[in-house]
């Protein structure tokens, strides 16, 4: 490229590289100061929000994926992202279940969104099992990696394995879109949609007057992933609260026999954290992963306990958050859900209506109630896991109890 590349390096201070590359003529008109600026301290993240806010959803409501990775947080990061299509989702949180998903052949989907490091069965393996059952379908089905582990290489190995395209951890929007569209979307089912969907941004945190003031966390880092969605990125920090004390126990007593196991696990937190904008969270649990990998026993048992409870502080924190807001946007205190509603949402479910089902859920997690709330909260676990026939089953039973 006509260019040069030199270093220096003091032993104890650090090392500092030079890049110089000849850049091709574009035009007379300059930069500006301010582009120059951003190119100098490396900055992309204000172009990433603007992309992000301008490119628009397609609306693949006749699609169903599964999406499988032991590490529920996860789960709820990429079915939220998907569920923003309308498509139908369904997650599994093991291999072995995915297999004998594929094997049975139904439901048919038209994309896997794939875990790389799982325990006892990783994604690699499941693959390689699913393209050997002799179907047509286990064969073709497109599978897409999901994985933390985008090193040089990487691209080589998941497609040596039937993998048609990976997608690093976290998940970023626009590259997500860019599979969804190669891979999941059927033109010939585009009549059965009703056009695309809405620019991809919600109002952010700013536009909200929602200030996301917790420590250990950057929050405008964590929102950027999701493209200003402040519904999707608050969704986020929920899951990550709710289900990453029990990844902490799995933490808590290592030995040789459990690295490996020790390894899957904070490798799955280093994940998580970087989903919500933990950054050092995110790099503590990576050189923990490392170490694992390379079997330094003695330091991890040296440092692992603080990253515990360093961990279990950012989980407080968000807790704590999460009480001052939900405070401050209390709900109105109502009898029992809408019958009305709830009929609405079980034909729905019954249809697989994923536009309904959104709607009908609005409106009931509106307000909180005095009797058979505990059934809207079931609802929605039911629903963000695409558990849609069990939510119908469990619906109709509740109108013949009420008759």
């Amino acid at each position: 490229m006509d260019g040069d590349i030199s270093v220096e390096s003091e032993y104890g201070k650090g090392t500092t590289f030079h890049v110089r590359i000849r850049q091709g003529f574009v035009s007379d008109t300059p930069i500006g100061s301010a582009v120059a600026d951003n190119l100098r301290s490396f900055r992309y993240d204000e172009d990433k929000r603007i992309a992000a806010q301008k490119f628009v959803r397609l609306n693949l409501s006749y699609a169903r994926v599964l999406i499988v990775d032991d590490m529920q947080t996860n789960l709820d990061v990429a079915a939220g992202l998907l569920s923003k299509y309308k498509m139908q989702i369904d997650c599994l949180t093991n291999g072995r279940d995915a297999i004998e998903r594929i094997r049975s052949g139904k439901p048919v989907y038209n994309a896997i969104f794939m875990d790389h490091m799982m325990p006892e069965m990783d994604g690699i393996e499941t693959t390689d099992i699913i393209r050997a059952i002799d179907t047509e379908y286990a064969r073709n089905i497109p599978i897409i990696s999901l994985t933390a582990n985008a090193i040089a290489g990487t691209e080589g190995i998941f497609y040596e394995h039937g993998f048609q395209a990976f997608i690093s951890k976290p998940i970023d929007i626009i590259e997500l879109d860019a599979v969804v569209r190669k891979w999941v979307r059927d033109e010939s089912n585009e009549n059965s949609a009703s056009g695309d969907l809405s620019p991809a941004a919600g109002a952010s945190y700013q536009d909200e007057n929602i200030v996301i003031d917790i420590p250990g966390i950057d929050a405008e880092r964590g929102l950027l992933l999701y493209g200003g969605e402040s519904d999707l990125y608050l969704s986020v920090l929920r899951s990550y609260a709710s289900n990453t004390l029990d990844v902490l126990d799995k933490l808590r007593i290592v030995s040789e026999e459990t690295l490996p196991g020790y390894a899957i696990s904070v490798h799955g937190l280093k994940g998580t954290s970087a989903n919500i904008g933990a950054e050092i969270t995110r790099e503590a649990a990576m050189n923990l992963e490392r170490l694992a990998k390379s079997g330094d026993l003695g330091v991890i048992l040296s440092i692992n306990d603080k990253f515990i409870k360093d961990t279990e502080n950012i989980v407080a924190n968000i807790r704590s958050w999460f009480e001052q807001y939900d405070s401050k946007h209390e709900k109105p205190c109502l009898g029992a859900p809408d019958r009305e509603v709830l009929a609405r949402l079980r034909q729905s479910c019954e249809n697989y209506d994923m536009n309904g089902i959104d709607e009908a859920m609005s409106e009931l997690e509106t307000a909180n109630y005095d009797k058979d709330g505990d059934l809207v909260i079931w609802l929605r676990e039911k629903i963000n896991v695409s558990e849609i026939d069990e939510a119908a089953e469990r619906l109709a039973k509740y109108e013949q109890e009420s008759d």
